[in-house]
């Protein structure tokens, strides 16, 4: 029996258009006068690099990030490019990221029902943190328990990032249901040690999910169905 259900976050609690904010990313890029002719492509591909360091904790905060993608790129910024780099990214967060819909009522119907909630995610926390104050989102009235891959150095699907979530909330897999929108992180993720899972996908294709639904609040019709044996 179902008693917790395990979130996912980038585009299942958040959903952001990363396209868009990428269009962004140039313009930062051409405000510097060292790094306006640095090709996009050959700055996302640095960025990149720099994010999957930052993401399992190797990078330990935005300044460091700042210098390793320009250090990628034969480029050594001053504090005052670096300090304006930094702010101008997280304000590009601002404009491209935004709640799911009906979030805040979709997880008080879940608690309301019995569910316990977690949050685990391959995100950054410092920049989750960011998030979540200009969202107006407090996730510490929802989840017991948060997890971000900067902490554990874990990155889903690896099945231990699961098991650590586990083990803080004292459940076995077979009580926790996975829920998100990357069918390979968390849906074959959180298969691989027997949990429940359900799948964000617009498609409706449940693949190895035990069940599939197009937007987040369409859970709460599935209470029943995820509490049973």
């Amino acid at each position: 029996m179902a008693k917790a259900i395990i979130f996912d976050m980038t585009q299942t609690l958040q959903r952001f258009n990363f396209a868009r904010m990428q269009k962004e990313f140039h313009k930062i890029v051409r405000a510097i006068k060292k790094t306006r002719s640095i090709p996009i492509k050959r700055f996302m591909r640095a960025y990149f690099k720099a994010y999957d360091s930052y993401q399992v904790g190797k990078i330990k905060n935005d300044e460091q990030f700042a210098k390793k993608i320009f250090l990628q790129l034969g480029v050594s910024l001053n504090k005052k490019e670096t300090a304006f780099f930094i702010r101008e990214h997280l304000q590009c967060r601002k404009r491209f990221i935004k709640l799911a819909p009906h979030l805040h009522e979709t997880l008080k119907a879940l608690r309301k029902s019995g569910f316990r909630l977690g949050l685990l995610s391959n995100g950054i926390k410092n920049w989750v943190g960011f998030d979540w104050r200009f969202l107006r989102f407090k996730p510490e009235n929802f989840f017991e328990a948060q997890l971000y891959s900067q902490e554990t150095r874990i990155v889903k699907p690896n099945a231990r990032a699961y098991w650590k979530i586990l083990k803080k909330m004292h459940l076995k897999p077979r009580e926790a249901v996975s829920v998100g929108d990357n069918y390979e992180h968390d849906i074959l993720g959180a298969k691989s040690i027997g949990m429940k899972t359900v799948w964000l996908n617009k498609s409706r294709k449940r693949g190895k999910a035990d069940f599939a639904i197009k937007e987040l609040f369409e859970l709460t019709r599935l209470k029943k169905l995820l509490q049973e044996n």
